[in-house]
């Protein structure tokens, strides 16, 4: 059979080119005008989701239920869909998560089934396997699984997966880490076993991660029709090297559909592939999810707690599962520096803004702050420099500076493509809310769509500076040290704010908290740290424990 039959059609992400910018004065600041937003990074699989509000009404996004979550996407058939959540002590749902979830390991395409004496969950690009021995759920070997089942030659004939080499020589494990990683000789295929799946979610991709993912190559890489194939013992990349029409582009790399092997290798009992109706979910999961739990405990902590509070958190993947208070329009205090952030990128993606531009400080600068100012008029700085200083110590002078080379104006606009018509910057006292300061630290963080062509490296270099935030009391404060939370703190009179993602094991986790009519900033900073600690543990129990801090 033409290799090029055995294999489905691949879906691809599509991006939507803008148009050239125009500018046009308006008094001293500049409007700068974008044509229809362009998505150059994808979101976060699943990141526009919300519960229905109706139990009546099937979702069609992935939507928390007790214990995890369900995804009618992952079904073929409508109104239904697949779950992953932990089962008594046996933690399918989290470690899934800490494997990379969605964005890595697609969806699940299975109920959780046993054969071999084994409990196992098909995802898209995966096999989850419990394994009771060692108390954890792990990433299965699943190509050595088939072949030991007896489907190699199944494999090669009817899949065009290489067979795999019995004996590479060696005399000890590490011996064999060596001579079967000297197999990467497909240069594609090695990018893509070594290079970070993830790279909006996770700050750290090693080598021994490329071997979580993927295991050790069983076979070197081997042409077979189109492409050139490798296997691995948790999957198979193909690298594609001929031009079929309906196949993917020559140069592109691909991973087998795992789920669809195991599927067609009969490997799965016919139980397993039974879906859920999504719609009963919805109806089941009602007061039972992490978020209302969590959305309950923080209510009852903050009874009596001086001051009013707004609180947004949410996981990767997911909008708001906690929402206090979320939509209240407040004061921003220092956190309208994220507008700043993402419109300097913004102008440098668009009409070519070089980050060492200098600024000039001037005397109308030094009107606007409280002092003491730190710049002296005619001292000059760079674009770049002030934006560090803007976000590592919010420092005042260089943030007014920033904005109005930038215009406030220019911030307004993008604020309302985002569509965040409740955050004004443009006002003497700027204002946001809640759930809209998470939606731009989220689309500065590139797990959110944004209005221009933004790269990988804006989305890094925007996270650099937010992970340089130095006021570090509020909602890193209670985790343990060394977790990585990219935030920006805002103080006032009687107003403390925070907002942040924390990098955890299991995806980041947005969180916003926004205190006002405090008699004190002390006590707030304190019971933001112990929330922030609250929501964290609740989503990612490996990162918050009782050896944690206690603030």
């Amino acid at each position: 059979m033409p290799a090029c039959r055995a294999w489905r059609k691949v879906r691809r992400q599509r991006s939507r080119g803008g148009t050239p910018l125009i500018r046009r004065p308006i008094g001293r600041r500049r409007v700068l005008k974008l044509g229809a937003a362009s998505v150059l990074l994808p979101v976060l699989a699943g990141s526009a989701t919300t519960a229905p509000a109706a139990a009546d009404a099937a979702p069609d996004v992935d939507f928390p239920i007790e214990d995890g979550r369900h995804y009618p996407q992952a079904s073929d058939e409508s109104g239904r869909g697949y779950e992953v959540r932990n089962v008594g002590d046996v933690t399918w749902w989290d470690s899934y998560r800490g494997l990379g979830g969605l964005p890595v390991l697609g969806p699940p395409r299975s109920a959780i089934f046993a054969a071999s004496g084994f409990e196992y969950q098909a995802l898209r690009y995966g096999l989850l396997q419990w394994k009771a021995g060692e108390g954890r759920v792990v990433l299965a070997n699943a190509l050595e699984i088939m072949d030991r089942a007896g489907h190699t030659d199944w494999l090669y004939a009817a899949r065009q997966v290489p067979r795999p080499i019995e004996h590479d020589g060696s005399t000890s494990f590490q011996h064999a880490v060596e001579i079967r990683t000297g197999w990467l000789t497909d240069d594609a295929i090695r990018g893509v076993f070594e290079s970070n799946p993830d790279p909006i979610g996770r700050l750290v991709w090693t080598a021994d991660h490329a071997r979580d993912r993927w295991g050790l190559p069983m076979s070197r890489p081997e042409r077979l029709g189109p492409f050139v194939a490798q296997r691995f013992q948790r999957g198979v990349l193909q690298h594609w090297i001929d031009e079929v029409e309906g196949l993917p582009a020559p140069g592109s790399v691909t991973s087998v559909l795992m789920d669809e092997v195991l599927r067609d290798a009969g490997l799965m009992p016919e139980a397993a592939l039974a879906s859920v109706d999504s719609a009963a979910a919805v109806t089941q999961a009602a007061g039972k999810t992490v978020g209302d739990q969590l959305e309950s405990a923080i209510n009852a902590r903050l009874a009596g707690e001086p001051g009013n509070w707004s609180i947004y958190a949410a996981p990767a993947g997911s909008d708001a599962e906690v929402a206090i208070d979320a939509d209240t329009v407040v004061r921003a205090a220092s956190l309208w520096k994220i507008a700043a952030l993402v419109e300097t990128y913004r102008q440098r993606a668009v009409i070519g803004l070089g980050f060492d531009t200098l600024l000039e400080m001037n005397e109308s600068v030094l009107e606007r702050v409280v002092p003491p100012a730190t710049l002296a008029p005619g001292q000059r700085v760079t674009i770049d420099y002030a934006l560090e200083r803007t976000m590592s110590i919010s420092d005042n002078t260089h943030a007014i500076l920033l904005g109005d080379h930038i215009g406030y104006a220019n911030m307004q606009w993008t604020l309302g493509q985002l569509g965040l018509t409740a955050t004004d910057v443009a006002s003497t006292h700027p204002v946001t809310t809640a759930r809209e300061a998470a939606k731009l630290l989220e689309v500065a963080l590139g797990m959110r769509p944004a209005n221009w062509s933004r790269t990988l490296a804006d989305v890094q270099g925007m996270r650099t500076l937010l992970l340089g935030e130095t006021r570090n009391n509020r909602i890193p404060a209670r985790l343990p040290a060394g977790t990585a939370v990219a935030h920006k703190t805002g103080d006032l009179a009687g107003i403390s704010n925070d907002a942040g993602v924390v990098y955890a094991s299991t995806g980041p986790i947005t969180i916003v908290i926004l205190a006002r009519d405090l008699p004190g900033h002390v006590r707030a900073e304190a019971t933001a740290a112990e929330i922030a600690s609250m929501i964290v543990g609740a989503y990612d129990p490996q990162v918050v424990s009782s050896s944690s801090p206690a603030g």
